[in-house]
């Protein structure tokens, strides 16, 4: 599962995986993204029959950029 999100502590966008299940509550792997204020909700595309991509992108609630 991907989560896009806002770090409270921080106020940078994050992106967080977090395994399906009951394995564990640990995310697979987190990271800030270093423009905008606020993520869009994450996209999955396929980029051929044996791999995939998760996009997302974030706007700058001053000037409204993306």
């Amino acid at each position: 599962m991907v989560l896009a999100a806002v770090d409270v502590t921080t106020d940078e966008p994050t992106v967080i995986s977090m395994p399906l299940g009951l394995q564990s509550s640990d995310p697979d792997w987190e990271v800030s993204l270093d423009r905008g204020t606020h993520p869009s909700d994450p996209a999955f595309a396929a980029l051929d029959d044996d791999s995939g991509a998760v996009v997302l992108t974030t706007v700058d609630a001053n000037s409204g950029n993306m």
